[in-house]
């Protein structure tokens, strides 16, 4: 309903060229419906939709200005180049925590580099020119998940591994030890967690 008002205040004239169709039969309020779209209402048809003939795309928009519009433009890409230069990582994060949500493991670097439309060597490129790597921003990001995990009793050193995306609790065992410098039962031991 809105949808064909709008087409109407584009225009600045009424459309009785559109045709509004209902994929159900006329509920109660069908009169009333009829009042208020402009056109021709159509109920029990295949399916519910509005349709406007193409020629009226053509139509020029009579709020139209184009020193607003030009405005608009210019502040828009102003804004983008700042959001890409306060958060030159802002495609890759997003992407990376998009995965990352979605899936019971964290993302791999060809995942993201896929979901991104890139190549790996490119993502690996970008994230090189902000001083980052794929394995430390994935570290980094996931630390507050591994503690949290960590801290809980219920689970054991194999379900943490698995949770955060490592093949085998022995290679968790590793890369733990190579970035905190104690292995995860000295951590969990630490933490006193049974």
């Amino acid at each position: 309903m809105a949808f064909s008002l709008l087409v109407s205040r584009y225009l600045g004239r009424p459309t009785p060229e559109t045709r509004v169709q209902f994929g159900y039969s006329a509920p109660a309020h069908a009169d009333r419906l009829c009042e208020v779209l402009e056109g021709e209402v159509v109920f029990d048809a295949p399916y519910t939709a509005i349709l406007v003939p193409r020629a009226l795309a053509h139509q020029p928009n009579i709020a139209f200005d184009h020193q607003v519009w030009q405005t608009a433009s210019e502040m828009c890409a102003a804004e983008q180049r700042g959001q890409q230069a306060s958060d030159p990582l802002g495609d890759f994060a997003l992407a990376f925590e998009h995965l990352l949500a979605a899936r019971a493991r964290p993302p791999r670097l060809g995942e993201v580099a896929e979901h991104l439309g890139i190549s790996q060597r490119t993502l690996i490129r970008r994230l090189q020119a902000n001083g980052w790597t794929f394995a430390r921003y994935r570290e980094a990001r996931l630390q507050p998940r591994l503690e949290q995990l960590l801290a809980d009793p219920s689970l054991t050193l194999e379900e943490v591994a698995s949770r955060l995306g490592f093949s085998d609790s022995s290679a968790f065992a590793r890369s733990f030890k190579r970035r905190f410098g104690q292995t995860p039962g000295q951590f969990r031991k630490a933490l006193d967690v049974p």
